[in-house]
């Protein structure tokens, strides 16, 4: 297969991998759209916590350029039932895709887990993600997800 069709994951856990430029600039473009932090935030938060072993940072290259990025958190208690993806962006083809979901599940099995929650936080399509997340294991939907807002005029009812 040649070089267009190479596909290689990396888990990022040195601080220093953010200041290249190509990392640096992935990272800001990984959260510039759909994500619950901006760019710049995001990236202060992922160096801070490069070394936190319970914080899984996977970048991918397709082609070799980057295309594809997760940010999973491993339970770290009984409480939390599963491993979560905080985010997953990718600028890549379906097969990057299924990579992609193929490796989070090596990871957390890898750690003793066997559950994955993630969230679709794009409104209309939820038959897309589940479909990308089928490649990796059984799609249940479990719950519904609610976002409060406390700040400011908080809405509460009188």
């Amino acid at each position: 297969m040649g070089e267009s069709g190479l596909i290689e994951g990396f888990r990022i856990a040195n601080p220093a991998a953010y200041a290249l430029p190509e990392v640096h600039e992935f990272v800001l473009r990984a959260f510039s759209k759909g994500a619950t932090v901006g760019p710049r935030d995001a990236l202060m938060e992922l160096i801070a916590n490069a070394q936190n072993e319970s914080l899984v940072v996977m970048m991918w290259r397709e082609g070799g350029l980057f295309r594809g990025m997760a940010v999973v958190i491993l339970p770290v208690s009984r409480l939390m039932p599963a491993a979560s993806v905080l985010h997953f962006y990718t600028e890549g083809t379906g097969r990057l895709r299924s990579a992609m979901a193929n490796s989070i599940v090596e990871v957390v099995k890898s750690a003793g887990f066997d559950k994955i929650e993630t969230m679709n936080l794009r409104s209309g399509r939820d038959a897309a993600f589940e479909r990308m997340w089928r490649t990796a294991g059984k799609v249940s939907r479990v719950g519904t997800l609610f976002e409060i807002d406390i700040g400011g005029d908080d809405g509460r009812d009188s």
